[in-house]
């Protein structure tokens, strides 16, 4: 695979995620999906995602 087709192949891959994360509510089916496709576009075998918890809520948990 030619460099310009991995390029075009990774933007295909946000563009997935992206329509995926629109009409996602449940945070941890979005945090998966935010790491696989990370994953997948550096060719990473791990990868971990981390949460800045805003001031007074350090329980961690995000509000809408």
């Amino acid at each position: 695979m030619s460099d310009s087709e991995s390029a075009l192949s990774d933007i295909e891959c946000l563009h997935r995620i992206s329509l995926d994360l629109i009409g996602e509510q449940d945070l941890k089916a979005l945090s998966g999906k935010i790491v696989d496709a990370a994953l997948s576009i550096t060719g990473s075998p791990f990868g971990t995602l981390q949460l800045l918890c805003p001031e007074g809520r350090a329980s961690g948990r995000l509000s809408a």
